[in-house]
């Protein structure tokens, strides 16, 4: 279930460090190293769930998450309801680090593609405005200075009126690429996160959870960029100080399962 192969496309636009900012280890009390499963399952009377950290993806920490409806009566299944938390130890000592972050709907999720996007399209839309201005004055230099050039500098001009030409083409084509990247990530987040769902007994569904990040930043010791914290959790890393344990919480209609996992080195 690794679906996190539909966030690395946003990391064409800007070099970004090549390891994660965060990797999760499913706890395992009193084993170290922790198992090679990267998949936790838990059950309870009402559901069976199962979390897979997938990665670091946007601003947002996500989790490919499997619930199975055991009830005898019809399960609400809101991707809300979920939270996270993070705590540290060092030593005997254990604290909370803030409050619980409930998790992104759908829809929060698609809606910040989108700005997302639409400041992208703004921003090569103005490189290609600039280019083509550089491209306007070249010729209406070349025009009102004809009579005056010698034959060396027209030659100039028009060498100048070539690479503009392909600069301007290369923009374009990065542009569509890149925009045309955003777009089809965009759907594939919409194709596979996961919604609010009405579980028939018996009945599973499966979906990708997104869960913000951002202000976990500070408590592990990253000072991401503006661009980072709009676009992604990746940044280059410093190992905090001290153990930090993060833990996903399903919402008690479903059973209430805690799913822990230990930040892992990089």
């Amino acid at each position: 279930m690794r679906t996190m192969v539909i966030g690395m496309l946003a990391l064409g636009a800007r070099g970004c460090a090549s390891a994660p900012m965060v990797d999760l280890v499913p706890h395992a009390p009193g084993v170290h190293p922790p198992a090679n499963r990267r998949d936790v399952r838990l059950e309870s009377s009402a559901s069976t769930i199962v979390v897979e950290y997938a990665g670091p993806w946007r601003n947002w920490f996500v989790f490919d998450v499997t619930v199975v409806n055991r009830s005898d009566s019809v399960m609400r299944v809101v991707p809300e309801q979920f939270s996270m938390s993070l705590a540290r130890s060092q030593g005997k000592k254990t604290w909370a680090l803030g409050s619980p972050i409930h998790a992104a709907s759908a829809e929060q999720t698609v809606a910040s593609l989108d700005r997302g996007l639409s400041r992208e399209g703004f921003l090569w839309g103005a490189l290609l405005g600039l280019e083509g201005v550089a491209m306007v004055a070249n010729l209406a230099s070349m025009v009102v200075n004809s009579a005056e050039e010698t034959p060396e500098d027209q030659d100039t001009h028009l060498q100048m009126a070539d690479d503009l030409l392909s600069i301007g083409q290369a923009t374009a084509d990065a542009a569509g690429a890149r925009l045309g990247n955003l777009d089809d990530e965009r759907e594939r987040w919409f194709g596979s996160a996961l919604g609010s769902t009405a579980l028939a007994p018996g009945s599973s569904v499966s979906g990708t959870l997104a869960v913000p990040g951002s202000s976990l930043h500070r408590w592990l010791g990253y000072d991401p960029s503006p661009y980072e914290r709009e676009w992604t959790i990746i940044g280059e890393p410093r190992r905090p100080a001290g153990q930090y344990r993060l833990t996903l919480r399903a919402p008690s209609r479903l059973g209430g399962q805690q799913f822990e996992f230990d930040v892992g080195d990089w």
